[in-house]
């Protein structure tokens, strides 16, 4: 009995792509999985309640500073707007 050969199959490059990123997602998960573990077992983590406190607190201050800036932006030009106005009423007088 011959022993039967079968044609090489071209995968497409669409399906290769997509199982690469399969074998990346499930790489991924499998550290993450594993860091937990690791995590648990060392019983050293942060509660999540307390990440999510900590960036919520950066959040505000972020958006604090930016609404500051922003203030600080519209009072200075219509600082520069009143001066300019005052100047040109002067230079008609």
């Amino acid at each position: 009995m011959k022993t039967a050969t079968f044609p090489s199959v071209r995968a497409d490059v669409e399906l290769r792509e997509a199982i690469d990123r399969r074998r990346a997602e499930a790489a991924l998960l499998a550290g993450g999985l594993a860091a937990i573990a690791r995590t648990q077992k060392a019983g050293n983590g942060i509660p999540a309640d307390d990440v999510i406190a900590k960036l919520e607190a950066r959040l505000a201050s972020a958006r604090q500073a930016l609404a500051d800036k922003a203030t600080q932006n519209l009072s200075h030009r219509g600082t520069n707007l009143d001066a300019a106005r005052h100047q040109r009423e002067n230079d008609y007088r």
